[in-house]
């Protein structure tokens, strides 16, 4: 230990101060007192830092499913995709119904008497006794006398006024015109008519086929003078008269009266068409 001098400032301060003896030995140690008053809570301390997520729990039951929301709106059409393969081709169908036949144009046969006529004439039960026959734009030169419903071409010149059907044909109409060659008085009414007549290959015999006579609308009036040129007409539809192929067919004008009080004989004009299918 190094030794100490003492100063006179320090034997000043002895003087006036009471040296403390040294410590004693602590006493025991008394009752604990009674516990103050606990201190006002101190300011939180900063938060620590966040320690490691913990490992995930065990799910949960699945809850009730929830009430479907509202439809949204409908998205954009997207754009249309590649064509499919096509298809193995089906089995036929069954065959259907045959539809109406069509009518078709036809034929048409234009027939007027020119640039003269021939005389006719009616027996006085008003039947006729001749017929004159017709094409276009001319007639036979000679009139057939008829045997009931029959005439016959002789032999010579203009004997051969008829055509030959191509195909099996069904007279379907006629259309005709008639007028008086000059003024007259008719002896009882007077009907002209047109009528088809046909023979077979090889035949010169002509059979008058009655369901295709087409004779005036009106008459030529008993007792009434007819100025010349006077126009009658008249026509039939839907004939249906059936003439097959390599059939002769004749154009044939008369006419016919009722009441007349005698045989009677006229000069009368023909004009007109015959509409075949």
């Amino acid at each position: 230990m190094t030794a100490h001098r003492i100063l006179s400032e320090e034997l000043t301060y002895l003087d006036s101060t009471n040296v403390n003896g040294a410590t004693g030995v602590t006493g025991a140690t008394g009752e604990t007192g009674a516990t103050g008053v606990t201190g006002a809570t101190g300011e939180t301390g900063a938060t620590g830092v966040t320690g490691a997520t913990g490992e995930t729990g065990a799910a949960g039951v699945t809850g009730a499913t929830g009430e479907a929301g509202a439809t949204g709106v409908t998205g954009a059409t997207g754009e249309t995709g590649a064509a499919g393969v096509t298809g193995a081709t089906g089995e036929a169908g069954a065959t259907g119904v045959t539809g109406v036949t069509g009518t078709g144009a036809g034929g048409i046969v234009p027939f007027a008497v020119a640039p003269d006529t021939l005389l006719l004439a009616a027996d006085s039960a008003g039947n006729p006794s001749n017929v004159m026959l017709t094409y276009y734009a001319g007639h036979s030169g000679t009139q057939y006398a008829l045997t009931g419903n029959q005439f016959s071409f002789g032999a010579g010149n203009n004997q051969q006024y008829s055509f030959t059907m191509p195909y099996d044909a069904t007279l379907n109409s006629i259309y005709a015109t008639f007028s008086n060659w000059a003024a007259f008085t008719p002896n009882g009414n007077v009907y002209p008519f047109v009528v088809i007549a046909t023979a077979a290959a090889g035949s010169n015999t002509f059979t008058l086929q009655s369901d295709s006579q087409v004779e005036s609308d009106t008459p030529f009036t008993n007792g009434i003078s007819q100025t010349e040129n006077t126009l009658l007409s008249g026509s039939a539809t839907n004939i249906n008269l059936n003439i097959s192929a390599g059939t002769r067919v004749a154009i044939c004008c008369a006419y016919r009266t009722e009441g007349a009080t005698a045989a009677t004989s006229y000069y009368f004009f023909y004009s007109g068409a015959i509409h075949l299918i």
